[in-house]
């Protein structure tokens, strides 16, 4: 499913500029509308579910951003940011010619959180134009989670460090014709989005809910 994905959009354009972030939410919600507060389940001894606090003290007992926790509300964001792409934030798709979007859920904040690669056509392309495509991806994140949304730039200089201490980076400008860097990229990639390191959503809102997500 990824790797279609990914060679799909990098065999279609002579040369691409991958951008990986994280899209993730603030730990304390604004209001009790958007809070909710996380909870483990027990069986009683009459076989009964029931809620009991949770051994995952993420923020001293009190209530979090809901969609932290909340897969569907999670979910209902993350098809916000990739809904109407017309108006202000227009220019940010206009280069864009593909896109994916994994959520998981666990990890250091313990929360829901989506792994995004964005792909945009690098003819004419600067650096200054891709940082700015950064910033405004993350406000366009934040404005569609009403303030509670935050991001990470992977392309961050310490996150590379502990990445290229591990192997090699490969989030640099793809040539289609450099068949090494594409075969890298592609495996990088599709094995990070399709590990299982106990960060899976495991229950999901509705039976056709999709935690893996691609498009232009």
């Amino acid at each position: 499913m990824a790797t279609d994905a990914m060679s799909e959009v990098v065999n279609q354009h002579k040369s691409l500029v991958p951008v990986r972030v994280d899209l993730y939410y603030q730990l304390d919600a604004f209001g009790a509308s958007d809070a909710m507060l996380r909870v483990g389940w027990v069986v009683t001894s009459e076989g009964i579910w029931m809620p009991v606090p949770s051994c995952l003290q993420m923020n001293a007992g009190r209530p979090e951003t809901r969609a932290r926790i909340d897969t569907a509300a999670a979910m209902a964001h993350r098809d916000s940011f990739f809904g109407n792409r017309r108006g202000a934030d227009s220019h940010l798709f206009d280069r864009m010619v593909g896109h994916v979007c994994k959520l998981e859920q666990g990890g250091r904040s313990g929360a829901n959180h989506f792994h995004c690669v964005f792909f945009f056509d690098a003819k004419g392309l600067t650096v200054a134009d891709v940082n700015a495509l950064k910033y405004g991806l993350g406000n366009r994140w934040q404005r569609a989670t009403n303030g509670m949304g935050m991001m990470f730039d992977c392309h961050d200089k310490a996150y590379r460090r502990s990445i290229e201490s591990r192997g090699s980076w490969v989030l640099n400008l793809l040539d289609s014709a450099n068949q090494a860097h594409v075969g890298a990229f592609v495996g990088y990639i599709v094995g990070y989005f399709t590990k299982d390191d106990g960060q899976m959503v495991r229950v999901m809102p509705t039976l056709k809910a999709q935690t893996f997500t691609k498009g232009r």
